[in-house]
């Protein structure tokens, strides 16, 4: 990882104003395509149910923006990102929309905790795309 980068990740998360999230909900935490699945519209959770507890939605959906669907939020061009996400969201719900503001950096704190990932190969581009919406703002 190019340290510009890093000291750019550094900056844009220690400038952040308080967090108050609109609202909590159970958290998986882990959540990504291999702990769950999609079937009539419904989630089923797997892999850890013990260790569900209460946080802001934007901690599952920041996994799931940042590993499992990063082309349809980060450009990391996976074909049929877009059509996957929208189907977990009709399952899963929207952010709320104070909380939608904080994806990206929730995305960004939890890709650099990754990286590099052998799973998601794109990790880098989903860091400098974060990075560049946070800059723009």
């Amino acid at each position: 990882m190019p340290s510009r980068l890093l000291d750019e990740a550094e900056e844009q998360l220690t400038a952040l104003p308080s967090f108050r999230p609109e609202r909590f909900s159970l958290t998986h935490g882990d959540l990504h395509l291999n702990n769950a699945l999609l079937r009539d519209g419904e989630i089923i959770l797997f892999d850890k149910p013990a260790a569900v507890w209460v946080a802001p939605p934007v901690l599952d959906l920041c996994l799931v923006y940042s590993e499992a669907f990063p082309g349809a939020r980060y450009g990391a061009a996976r074909d049929g990102d877009d059509e996957r996400l929208g189907a977990f969201l009709a399952g899963y719900g929207s952010l709320p929309p104070g909380d939608e503001s904080w994806l990206d950096h929730f995305v960004l704190v939890r890709s650099l905790r990754r990286y590099p990932s052998p799973f998601v190969p794109e990790m880098r581009k989903v860091i400098e795309v974060a990075l560049e919406r946070l800059s723009a703002r």
